[in-house]
Formats: C-alpha cells, sequence, structure tokens
C-alpha cells in the first residue's frame, strides 16, 4: 500500500514539476481491460465484529485514455467487477457474501516517461458501481444499496508500440458508501467495500 502511494505520488508530482511538452494533437486510446480482485469489507468495527475473509474474483470491460500531454491524462473505465467476502459472525460455518456490480471509474493520470516507449503512470479518482447481483443475506435485517461509490488509486506502467498501449497496473479501491441500510438496530451500519486489484489492458 506504501508502495502504490509512493509511486502515484511520484507520478503526479512529476506531471506537475516537469515542463508539459503538448502533443500536436490530443490522442484518444480505448481499448480491453481485465484483471484479478481481492475483496473484503471493511467500516467501523467490521473486523472485529465480522472477521471478514477475502474473496477472490474478476474484473473485465473497457477503458478510453486521453493523453492531454506527455505527462497529463485522464482515463475512463467500465467493467464488470465482484466483490464481498466470507465473515463469521458467531455462527458455525462462514457466511459468504457476495456482490457484484457494474462499475465505472473516472481517473485522471499522472504521468513519468522513463525511456521512448515507457511511462510509469499514478491514478486517483471517484468509481461509481451498480449492484447488478447479490449472493448471501445481511444479517440482522437490511437492504442492500443498489448504488456504491468509491475512491480509487493506482500506480503501474505503460508501454506504447506501433500497435497500440499496452497498461499494466496495481489498484487499490475504498469504498464512501456502506452496503446496505439498516432496518433494524441489530445489523452493523458500517461495512464498506475494500478491493484489490491487478490487471491489464490494450488501447488502440
Amino acid at each position: 500500500m506504501k508502495l502504490v502511494l509512493a509511486v502515484l505520488l511520484t507520478g503526479v508530482a512529476t506531471s506537475y514539476a516537469q515542463p508539459s511538452v503538448p502533443h500536436p494533437n490530443t490522442r484518444v486510446r480505448a481499448g480491453p481491460r481485465v484483471g484479478i480482485n481481492r475483496t473484503s469489507f471493511v467500516g467501523d468495527g467490521v473486523r472485529d465484529l465480522f472477521s471478514p475473509d477475502t474473496r477472490t474474483g474478476f474484473q473485465a470491460g473497457g477503458f478510453a485514455m486521453v493523453e492531454f500531454t506527455d505527462y497529463v491524462g485522464f482515463e475512463a473505465g467500465l467493467c464488470y467487477t465482484q466483490k464481498g467476502a466470507p465473515f463469521t459472525v458467531f455462527l458455525p460455518e462462514d457466511v459468504a457474501v457476495e456482490y457484484d456490480y457494474i462499475q465505472f471509474a473516472m481517473l485522471p493520470i499522472g504521468r513519468a516517461p522513463i525511456g521512448e516507449s515507457v511511462r510509469l503512470r499514478g491514478l486517483l479518482g471517484p468509481t461509481v458501481s451498480a449492484n447488478v447481483r447479490t449472493k448471501g443475506e445481511v444479517v440482522g435485517g437490511g437492504s442492500v444499496n443498489l448504488l456504491d461509490f468509491g475512491l480509487m488509486l493506482g500506480a503501474g506502467i505503460e508501454v506504447v508500440t506501433s500497435a497500440g498501449a499496452f497498461v499494466f497496473d496495481a489498484r487499490y479501491e475504498l469504498g464512501l458508501r456502506t452496503v446496505y441500510e439498516c432496518t433494524s438496530d441489530q445489523c452493523h451500519h458500517d461495512v464498506r467495500n475494500e478491493v484489490f486489484m491487478i490487471g491489464g489492458g490494450f488501447a488502440l
């Protein structure tokens, strides 16, 4: 986590510290992206009360990159992503709660070129996710929120070739909204998604 933050801040700082070299024309690239998720739950007292484990899932979708300069860009992504985790609630067996979403991410990007075709990249921005699948019940009563909001940060590399741009990165997403609304005092009021992601894509 500290390494991701360090690379992210380095990339963003470099994008402002270096003189901007504008492209003759702003370049737009787009293509598919896939990755692996390692997900769990966080929140006030969640780890003490529920002892959440982790769920391994996937993400798949597409993304578009806009290159404003050699150092500054923007990425928008739309994907199907799996979240949730098994947890223990004073029961003999774990309860598996899984949430799948269609997620839209809006991510400003800072870049640091380290060669003619390789650039370090850092990104930070908001996500909006619509719940499309729920497995498992909310303990104590409650209804699943159909919309989730999060903050995503990450770091990685871009390799630009004559065929297109290959992107590889690691990302962390923290949910900003509880995944469900309580209907009784027996359920926990602050359970949010947490996601570690490793993925890559190719953009023409």
